[in-house]
């Protein structure tokens, strides 16, 4: 399991794949490593999501899922539909101190979808 550090990004995964075929609307899939959000050494950073994605056809979707919790983050939830890689980025969403959380994508039905990468990003308040 990976630790969310200081660093300034906390990545997710950084494959490339396609996921056209893995379930149907909005079937969210697992993509990346587990990380674990610690308090202490984030203080008083907020945090966005952000992922690299695209769809030749329909939507690609993304979120972070809290493994603890068995939820998504509310507000974490990014989309595009555009056919070339695009950058998209959650508002700010809140973390719970000792949980679990990972990344998921998904896409619309008869999409054919692709996420290039996945990662929260701590910004200094």
């Amino acid at each position: 399991m990976a630790v969310i550090t200081q660093s300034r990004h906390a990545i997710f995964g950084r494959r490339y794949g396609s996921f056209a075929g893995k379930g149907g609307a909005e079937t969210y899939v697992v993509f990346g490593d587990i990380q674990l959000y610690t308090d202490g050494n984030w203080s008083g950073s907020v945090f966005v999501f952000q992922g690299t994605l695209r769809a030749s056809s329909g939507t690609a979707l993304a979120r972070v899922w809290d493994k603890t919790a068995a939820a998504p983050v509310a507000g974490s939830g990014i989309s595009s539909a555009s056919s070339i890689d695009e950058r998209v980025r959650s508002g700010t969403i809140t973390l719970v101190n000792g949980h679990e959380y990972q990344a998921q994508v998904a896409k619309t039905v008869g999409s054919t979808a692709y996420a290039k990468s996945c990662r929260l990003i701590g910004i200094p308040a």
